[in-house]
């Protein structure tokens, strides 16, 4: 081939790649994420101001502030890359009642600046707002070593959510979208999939000509007990899409498995240990009551002083199985070593909430901020005549009554004060304590059936144990005896839903209730070949 007719394809080739590359480049500019991609402390490369108050940890920015003796404000600032039409989305989420001490601000960009102070257009959450709001917000910058580092001065409210529908949650997905023509406009959604968008209002002011290079910044106020309370993710400005309603914060998320609020079909917590001994650990037990895997995605931990004044934990992408139980603990070294007959499986390391030793609430919730499970603890309650309140953890004794304080009993002195990922000591004593009252006796499955019958005004409910007396499932209160039928017509299917591949003695207690008086209990021993 001619030289000549080698360098005619190479410059053809050149001009047809270097408009593509460009076109590549011009998209990928018109997309701003921050740099969250190293875990722990906020580099210096990228971030300003309060580094050391903030934390990255998987993608998600949290307020790691130090205790202050009132109220603490920490600030988090970066510098950002605008488009022509920017639309600034993101997700935040709290673990305290906001107030005028506990509030955020998420500074979207910057519209104007004079000397040491800028203005910002700013989304606000608490602080004196119903909902959540656009906000004008004009921020001083003070000298280095000044606490804190910036002054904030709070100007005209653009868009409100008045009603307070946007924070009946503790998290919530936003979007502003931007442009001289038609103004500020902002949407919430649910974190959830698919996303409900709601639009929350339109504001034709301000109308400024944003500048480029630009910076976004994330404020928090806190009180005392809040220094932990919130985090941002999520973090994105991108051009105003075409369509008219939002997309989804992220349409590439896999839709996370939900949580079935009913009794005995969800995860729950079943143990806790809030105030270990000297060489202790804390933790939380949790169990799956059910008959399939369930994720621990969907649910966070809440764990505080009471319910205005608590820390959320989400969990890692992980699976309980069925039947199983999962301890957590901030030292499974440590752990394992108190505990050396569990094995490794059945302990997750995490950054446990430190929990409050002698009262507290622990909770498990939805990502709506629904409460799924909780329980409060308090000394006050153990027996009296104990050498020590520490190192005795409270057990769940009815695994199918969630929210129940008297639900929660100290564990017994023969289980060593606790029984991490085994059977709670209170589930095998159950059927010894009931065996010793004047109100209960043996029966058959046949006078059981007849006795209740008779009386098709009392309500009853049943439990199923095993020969070593661990409870395998119970029933709710009822006033049919459908299932008990069932269980006389067909015993072998009814069981084996039930108890699945074991075999051998069990023992069916049943307690009564009549329309007045003291519960009565029968027992009824069942065998499965």
């Amino acid at each position: 081939m001619p030289r000549y007719q080698y360098l005619l394809r190479i410059c053809h080739l050149a001009l047809t790649l270097v408009p593509l590359l460009l076109s590549v480049e011009i998209l990928r500019a018109q997309e701003w994420t921050p740099d969250l991609a190293q875990d722990g402390e906020p580099s210096a490369e990228h971030w300003r101001l309060d580094r050391n108050h903030f934390a990255i940890h998987e993608g998600k920015i949290q307020l790691h502030a130090p205790r202050p003796k009132a109220r603490g404000l920490s600030v988090l600032s970066t510098s950002s890359l605008l488009p022509e039409r920017p639309s600034f989305t993101g997700r935040i989420a709290w673990g305290t009642r906001l107030s005028q001490a506990n509030y955020s601000y998420i500074l979207l960009c910057c519209v104007a600046s004079s000397a040491d102070t800028y203005d910002y257009v700013a989304l606000a959450l608490g602080g004196g707002h119903s909902g959540l709001a656009l906000v004008q917000l004009s921020v001083q910058l003070l000298p280095e070593g000044s606490s804190p580092r910036i002054r904030c001065r709070e100007g005209a409210t653009l868009i409100e959510d008045e009603r307070g529908e946007s924070i009946q949650t503790s998290s919530l997905d936003y979007r502003v979208d931007y442009s001289r023509e038609e103004g500020w406009t902002l949407y919430v959604a649910s974190p959830k999939k698919p996303p409900v968008w709601g639009k929350v209002g339109v504001a034709k002011e301000p109308k400024v000509d944003l500048v480029r290079s630009n910076s976004f910044a994330w404020v928090c106020g806190y009180s005392a007990n809040n220094n932990e309370a919130w985090e941002l993710s999520r973090i994105k400005i991108t051009p105003v899409p075409k369509e008219d309603t939002p997309p989804s914060p992220d349409d590439e998320e896999p839709q996370a498995q939900g949580i079935d609020p009913h009794p005995g079909q969800h995860i729950i917590l079943s143990e806790v240990m809030s105030a270990p001994k000297t060489d202790g650990c804390e933790y939380i037990e949790l169990y799956n009551p059910t008959e399939e895997a369930l994720s621990l995605q969907p649910y966070r931990l809440a764990v505080g002083k009471d319910v205005d004044s608590f820390k959320l934990f989400a969990f890692p992408d992980q699976s309980l199985s069925s039947k199983a139980f999962l301890v957590l603990t901030k030292d499974a070294q440590q752990f394992l070593r108190l505990y050396p007959q569990l094995s490794p499986e059945e302990v997750l390391e995490v950054a446990l909430p430190r929990l409050l030793n002698k009262a507290g609430v622990i909770g498990l919730i939805d990502e709506d901020g629904k409460t799924i499970d909780g329980f409060s603890y308090d000394v006050s309650r153990l027996p009296r005549g104990l050498r020590s309140k520490r190192g005795v953890a409270w057990e769940r004794k009815d695994v199918l009554l969630d929210g129940e304080d008297k639900n929660w009993l100290p564990a017994r002195a023969k289980a060593g004060y606790a029984t991490p990922a085994r059977p709670n000591s209170c589930w095998s004593d159950s059927s010894e304590d009931d065996e010793g009252r004047g109100d209960s006796k043996a029966t058959t499955l046949h006078a059981l059936l007849q006795e209740l019958a008779t009386h098709p005004d009392y309500q009853h409910s049943w439990r199923l144990y095993d020969v070593s007396g661990s409870l395998i499932v119970q029933s709710e209160k009822q006033t049919t005896s459908d299932q008990l039928a069932e269980l006389s017509v067909r015993p072998f299917d009814f069981l084996a839903r039930l108890v699945g591949a074991r075999r051998g003695l069990f023992l069916l207690r049943v307690q009564i209730f009549p329309a007045e008086g003291d519960a009565i209990f029968r027992s009824v021993k069942l065998f499965f070949p």
